[in-house]
């Protein structure tokens, strides 16, 4: 498998990807240069990661100095995505999960990625949230272990971004979220509501009931 250097000299090759031809993204996987940062293109909030780069980053267990300088310049570059993909390589199931996901999170919260950025990107990206039994998985705790101000802003970001439709599955325990359908239309102007599903928590989760209100509750408002 290619190194992130390899793969990343490889993509830049290419003519068409003028975002990662600039000269800093590999000279500052070589030296750790911070001040390079400041010379990184900044990518549009949808722009994806590569493949091929997903594919050369290294999992928590084989991290390298140049997969943390990699994961440090698409932070740099406003490149939240790349963090998504590498959890989603990291944790594709319950038991990848179990090894990996706290791992994961810690190497991204050392690079410099926020809780909140971190939260947002398994909230949208790492599947599953729960166990069949109905436990939550280590992703699902995650989500659980955050303090209700931060749920509800994740919340609103996700009604935002999903517009009139919340068909996420993060029922954590309980019933699933997706189960909601779609809402009859926009809210009228200046209400400030949108429906949304995030969490649906039951006994077995204690007093976080009432935290996050339960599918086909109420709503959030947002400013």
């Amino acid at each position: 498998m290619a190194t992130i250097i390899e793969a990343l000299d490889a993509h830049a090759s290419q003519a068409w990807n003028k975002d990662w031809q600039t000269p800093a993204w590999k000279q500052f996987l070589l030296t750790g240069d911070t001040k390079l940062l400041k010379s990184l293109p900044k990518l549009k909030p949808n722009d994806g990661l590569p493949l091929a780069l997903i594919e050369a980053l290294p999992l928590p267990g084989e991290m390298d100095v140049a997969g943390r300088r990699f994961l440090q310049a698409c932070l740099a570059a406003n490149l939240d995505t790349a963090l998504a993909s590498w959890l989603q390589k990291c944790a594709p199931d319950e038991t990848a999960q179990t090894a990996r996901f706290a791992d994961a999170c810690r190497i991204a919260e050392e690079i410099g990625w926020s809780r909140h950025v971190l939260a947002m990107q398994v909230l949208e990206s790492v599947r599953p949230l729960r166990q069949m039994a109905g436990e939550p998985t280590p992703a699902g705790n995650f989500l659980l272990s955050l303090n209700d101000p931060m749920l509800y802003k994740l919340a609103a970001e996700v009604c935002r971004q999903k517009a009139f439709r919340i068909g996420i599955d993060v029922a954590v325990c309980g019933t699933r979220a997706g189960a909601m359908g779609p809402m009859a239309g926009p809210p009228s102007p200046g209400a400030g509501y949108r429906r949304f599903a995030i969490l649906h928590l039951d006994h077995t989760v204690g007093s976080r009931s009432e935290a996050i209100h339960r599918a086909g509750g109420a709503g959030v408002r947002y400013h």
